[in-house]
């Protein structure tokens, strides 16, 4: 295992992939706001400009996220990501007691009403034959 970077770790490479570890507190890609702020795809180009993203992680957010290094490779990975053929898991520490070993979070994402570009749980929208809450 390499370092491109003095926090992002490199579990993989070959001519179609790329993939990292990417640690908390780094944006995957430019802000949206503030495009000069330091992020995972800038630095990933800065040593590999055929680099592409084909998902994401939250900037709070640490984990492994693949990359694409040719046209043909980010094809055939978007198609995985669209037809859910990958496997995705997510593992979360928490503070406090949860009650069983699994659960569900069904809760709309929504822009936060006051800070521009962060995003919040909103409120359960109504959907058509269900009381509103």
């Amino acid at each position: 295992m390499s370092k491109i970077h003095h926090d992002i770790a490199i579990l993989f490479q070959d001519d179609d992939l790329l993939v990292v570890n990417k640690p908390p507190r780094l944006l995957t890609l430019p802000d949206r706001f503030a495009p000069e702020k330091p992020n995972l795809v800038a630095i990933l180009k800065d040593k590999d400009p055929h680099v592409m993203t084909n998902h994401r992680l939250d900037k709070d957010t640490s984990g492994i996220l693949v990359f694409t290094r040719n046209p043909e490779a980010h094809a055939h990975v978007s198609r995985q990501f669209e037809s859910r053929t990958l496997t995705k898991v997510y593992d979360a520490l928490v503070k406090g007691v949860i009650s069983g070993n699994e659960g569900i979070i069904d809760q709309p994402i929504e822009a936060h009403p006051v800070i521009e570009g962060k995003c919040v749980c909103g409120r359960e929208v109504n959907r058509p034959g269900q009381p509103i809450p």
